[in-house]
């Protein structure tokens, strides 16, 4: 596995929810008044920024009517791809991001790895 290029596991996650919710044609504001969060709260789980709690992802699940599970084998799938283009997976709050730049961190460059 490559070093030098890194996705953190909340940018994954956060992808994820934007992918079912843009499948399902559902409004960040829809899914925002929901959780009882504001738009740009959305904004920063689907973009990695802030990481999802278990109390969040059950309710992302009741609102996108799918399983907890389903949303986790994504996940999953996701992780498993990026591990296959040697892309490694870390968590955002480790020490392993010193040195990495935080645009790398918010930004989706990974997934031109995952989509060839």
């Amino acid at each position: 596995m490559r070093t030098d290029l890194h996705v953190t596991l909340p940018a994954i996650i956060g992808h994820v929810l934007k992918e079912i919710r843009s499948e399902k044609k559902i409004s960040q504001k829809y899914v925002a008044d929901k959780l009882e969060i504001s738009v740009s709260g959305l904004s920063k789980i689907e973009n990695g920024v802030t990481a999802l709690s278990v109390e969040q992802l059950f309710l992302f699940s009741n609102i996108y009517e799918i399983s907890t599970l389903e949303i986790i084998s994504k996940i999953e799938t996701l992780v498993a791809k990026l591990n296959q283009s040697e892309i490694a997976v870390i968590n955002s709050k480790l020490n392993s991001t010193k040195g990495i730049s935080k645009d790398n961190l918010k930004s989706n460059w990974w997934l031109a790895f995952i989509e060839q």
